[in-house]
């Protein structure tokens, strides 16, 4: 991304926080980052965000996917499934007003084995159930702590 793009970034992200009441902490603790992270992508300081870093926050704050992420199918399989969970957990959240562990073990394994099966068909590619699992387990452990 280049100066100007990383500039207006964070000033979407500083934007869409007020918007849906998050603060640097609540969002960060959705998108499984740090505090430091989410306040270096505001100022434009990080200049090479990683790409799933991006897709985290865009998922959460409902920014423009197409406008911050590279063309569908460009995505790592692995970095896919963990953004469709990350919008399945935001989504149940919303319509239960809580998180339930035990329930979104049941929908991470679900969710987890239905789109591990599509991607494997569609784009004939193996599929890294193990690292899937552990990414999503980390996100979990947030929740917890």
């Amino acid at each position: 991304m280049n100066e100007q793009l990383l500039k207006q970034f964070g000033t979407e992200i500083r934007l869409a926080k007020v918007k849906y009441g998050e603060t640097q902490t609540s969002l960060a603790v959705k998108c499984g980052l740090s505090d430091r992270t989410i306040g270096l992508l505001e100022s434009g300081k990080i200049k090479n965000p990683r790409t799933m870093t991006i897709a985290k926050i865009v998922t959460v704050l409902r920014l423009d996917p197409n406008k911050w992420l590279p063309p569908e199918g460009s995505l790592p399989p692995e970095e896919v499934v963990v953004t469709l969970q990350h919008r399945l957990f935001e989504d149940y959240a919303a319509r239960t007003g809580a998180f339930s562990r035990q329930r979104l073990k049941v929908i991470t394994t679900a969710v987890v084995e239905v789109v591990v099966e599509i991607i494997e068909e569609r784009y004939a590619i193996k599929v890294d159930s193990d690292k899937i699992t552990s990414v999503i387990t980390r996100y979990l452990n947030k929740l917890d702590g």
